[in-house]
Order: structure tokens, then C-alpha cells, then sequence
């Protein structure tokens, strides 16, 4: 076992909350049609429904209901910590969190109920009169019966073994008594569906690891020396590492006591952004997106990667314009399965691919010649090449329309989600 300090920022004040109901017991309903909430005894955490947006195309976007958990207030960063049924949103206001005699479950017109806990998923006889859902200060929501053959109070089901993309105090990641514990990135930053990252911990090397769909991007390191020199911003997160014949997880708490509420809603907790970032807090942000598969640095994994791309070759962000614009192909713009860093991941295999354009979803490659540092063009990651123009494995000419001028061109491709 080993113990690993971070330090980072104490930023805030002391904010008090009303009190509110923390229990759900059998026969109580939360509905996504009211402003009913759970919230945790010291008013840290609010769990309920609210409403965003899951889906796109060209000229519209989709919304639905997602239950949800979330710092009650004091920290300007209000992403939600933790979601029930982010691959699963519910379409209308229809939605209603039930505890009763089957078990834990949101219910819905027009569809199947979403199961968080089913009791025919159990071998031990409960009682089901006094079970009892209770949201903890620690951001977990903890399902609790008793067991009838001999009286002891059993956890059934708790949201910190369903993590989404928020790592927080006392959760773990990594595998325990038989189930694995990861985190997943939201799809975009306003989208919350399994996005293209995940996070786990790596038992044989003691780490964190960051995959983009199959393939490793960063590492934390064995001694977690990846996160950054952290020193002087002065807050300690004390990562540990438990392994057993039945458990090999990694968790964290947070170090200073003296934190105020507000602190540790700041600080308490990392989220694997849909960008791969890692988030600590609100305050420090572990920039992954340099990691694009030719570096080694600062954690990066190299990748095998296709012999057109060099040391040294790297996207930029530029704005640029098509000299025919009239090549684009906006027929399948919106793929709701493809994040930009997946665009990216595509483009960097493809020796064809100069670069992806910037967008929510979908793909569109750009394939030849450009103009760039134009106030009317469009935002695109460009690989730029850094080597002589001789040295470049890829004959630009072969994108020439015939004529004496070039034309860029784009394509726009549907890929199906990476299993």
C-alpha cells in the first residue's frame, strides 16, 4: 500500500443550506416534473432530475430528462458528479425516482423503467419495509435493507460502484470483489453519453490510465508523477492503493481537514473531461490533449502510427477556408456517436488527412490544399508538419481539380461508435 499527496489551491467561504429530506423511503417518488430534491445532510450534494440536451444534428438538437447529482452551490464549476441513466435520457418531464417492493428504479410514459436496483438481483431475503435510499455527504447514494435471516444492515446498490466521469473521495477505481470501476468521458462537453475516453486504474503498474476508445493515451505514473508539480498551489489529495486477493482499486481522500464546506466542494473531486482532460477541482487541469499519439512527454503514450506521420507532426488550431467551398459535405454533419478527439484519432491513420474540422459531432476531413488566417473561414485542427516540404509523404497535387488552380476537399464520413 502506498500513500501519494497532490497539493492544490484553497479558494472560498462557508455557505449555509436549507435543510431538506436526504431519504427516500419505500412509497416516496422524486419527479422529474417538480423541484424535488434530495440533498445531503451538510447540504453538499442535491440529487434530482434536470434537463439537457443529448443529441444533434445539422440544424436541431435533442433534449432530455437525466437524473442527476451535483454540488449544491459554492463552486462556479456545476457540472453534475454523477448521472443514473446518461446513455438512457428520458424524453419528457415523465420521470419518476421509485423505491418500492421491487426495488430502486426511475419510471417513465412511453418506456421501460430505468433499473438501478432490482431485488431478484439479490440472493439474500430482504425486508423490504425498511429499506431506505440516503444520499451521503460524500456524493454517494447508498440503497440499504435489512437482511431478515439475521438482522444486519446490508448495502443493496450505491452510486460511487456507478461512477460516470467524476472521481470523488472514497470512490474507487479499479476492481473489487468482482466488479470493475472506471470512469467514461462525457460525448461533448453539453452532451453526457459515453463519450470517448475512459479512466482506470492499472493494478500491475500501480496508475491511472487514460484510454482514448482502445488505445492508451496517458498514464499518472507509478508514483503519479504525470500529475504535474503541484507544490505551490497547496491542497493534498492522498491517493491509496489497496491490493488483495479480492480487491486491487485505487482511492483518494482529501487531506486537510480544516476544508470549509465550499472548499471541498472546490477541490473535492477529478473529472475525465470530453476532451480527455483531467480535471482536479476547479481550479488545475491536466492537459491531455497534447497527448495525440506521437509523444512521449509528460505521460503520453506513442502510438504505432502510420509512416506519414513524424516526430514532431501535431494538430493547431486554425482558421482557414476551402478554395472551393462548395466541396463540403454537410449530409452527415451531427454523427452523434464521433467526438471531435475521435475525428482527430481517424484523420492522424489517414495519410490522406490534412486536418478535421472543429465541430460538436460528426467528421469532416479536410484533404488537400487550404487558405488559412482568414477572418470568414471555418475552424479546423490542422496536422501541421513540421519538416521540410520535400520530405512530406503525400503528393498534394493528387488533389488538384485539373485545373491550373487547387481546390481543397472535404469529406464527411458516418462511423459507428468504437466498442
Amino acid at each position: 500500500m502506498f500513500h501519494f499527496r497532490v497539493v492544490v489551491l484553497i479558494l472560498g467561504c462557508l455557505c449555509l443550506t436549507e435543510a431538506a429530506r436526504d431519504t427516500l423511503n419505500p412509497g416516496d417518488k422524486l419527479s422529474s416534473n417538480s423541484s424535488d430534491n434530495l440533498v445531503s445532510p451538510n447540504g453538499n450534494v442535491t440529487l434530482g432530475f434536470f434537463r439537457q440536451e443529448y443529441g444533434q444534428t445539422w440544424n436541431d438538437k435533442s433534449f432530455g430528462y437525466y437524473l442527476a447529482m451535483w454540488y449544491a452551490q459554492g463552486t462556479s464549476y456545476n457540472h453534475s458528479i454523477w448521472l443514473a441513466n446518461r446513455d438512457d435520457p428520458i424524453a419528457d418531464d415523465s420521470g419518476v425516482l421509485v423505491l418500492d417492493d421491487t426495488g430502486l428504479k426511475i419510471t417513465r410514459i412511453g418506456g421501460n423503467p430505468i433499473q438501478l436496483f432490482s431485488l431478484q438481483s439479490t440472493s439474500i431475503t430482504i425486508n423490504t419495509s425498511d429499506m431506505k435510499a440516503v444520499l451521503q455527504d460524500s456524493g454517494n447514494l447508498v440503497l440499504q435493507g435489512t437482511n431478515e435471516e439475521n438482522g444486519e444492515n446490508v448495502v443493496l446498490w450505491q452510486s460511487f460502484d456507478n461512477p460516470t466521469d467524476s472521481f470523488l473521495p472514497g470512490m474507487k477505481l479499479g476492481v473489487s470483489n468482482g466488479r470493475s470501476f472506471s470512469l467514461t468521458s462525457w460525448l461533448t462537453g453539453s452532451i453526457p453519453a459515453s463519450g470517448s475516453f475512459t479512466m482506470e486504474w492499472d493494478p500491475a503498474r500501480n496508475r491511472l490510465v487514460v484510454w482514448l476508445r482502445e488505445r492508451i493515451l496517458w498514464t499518472s505514473g507509478e508514483n503519479f508523477e504525470n500529475f504535474g508539480s503541484l507544490d505551490p498551489l497547496n491542497m493534498n489529495y492522498d491517493f491509496t492503493n489497496v491490493s488483495n486477493p479480492n480487491e486491487k482499486y485505487v482511492n483518494y481522500t482529501l487531506i486537510i481537514s480544516q476544508y470549509t464546506l465550499e472548499e471541498r466542494r472546490k477541490n473535492g473531486r477529478i473529472v475525465l473531461l470530453d476532451d480527455g482532460d483531467l480535471r482536479l477541482g476547479e481550479i488545475y487541469t491536466i492537459n491531455l490533449q497534447l497527448c495525440d499519439g506521437n509523444s512521449t512527454e509528460n505521460g503520453c503514450e506513442r502510438w504505432e502510427g502510420p509512416k506519414c506521420r513524424k516526430k514532431g507532426d501535431k494538430y493547431e488550431l486554425r482558421t482557414i477556408r476551402p478554395y472551393h467551398k462548395d466541396s463540403l459535405n454537410d449530409t452527415l454533419y451531427g454523427n452523434n456517436n464521433l467526438s471531435l478527439k475521435d475525428c482527430k484519432d481517424i484523420c492522424w491513420e489517414d495519410c490522406k488527412c490534412l486536418g478535421v474540422a472543429v465541430q460538436d459531432l460528426g467528421c469532416r476531413f479536410l484533404l488537400g490544399y487550404y487558405e488559412e488566417g482568414v477572418s470568414y473561414g471555418d475552424p479546423f485542427e490542422v496536422i501541421n508538419r513540421n519538416r521540410p516540404i520535400e520530405n512530406l509523404d503525400m503528393d498534394f497535387n493528387l488533389y488538384s481539380n485539373g485545373s491550373n488552380d487547387h481546390s481543397t476537399a472535404f469529406h464527411s464520413v458516418l462511423f459507428e461508435k468504437a466498442k
